[in-house]
């Protein structure tokens, strides 16, 4: 999209200025502290973080889910 850097998941996900911008409005919407991690370690780390079927696991899941 930009050609300034490879373009692979971890970019467009994490570094891309668009998707920095949708993650930090979605971050603060949901009052969830996500580190600063490389694509598929945020993933596992995520995965681990919301389980249960409390409605904070909930919304954290589909917040991640709606953004991917």
């Amino acid at each position: 999209f930009c050609h300034n850097h490879y373009e692979d998941n971890n970019y467009f996900f994490c570094h891309y200025p668009f998707s920095d911008n949708v993650w930090m409005e979605l971050k603060s919407r949901i009052t969830i502290s996500w580190p600063c991690l490389e694509w598929p370690e945020l993933v596992n780390h995520i995965s681990k973080l919301v389980k249960g079927n409390s409605v904070g696991a909930i919304i954290s899941r589909l917040g991640l889910t709606c953004t991917v």
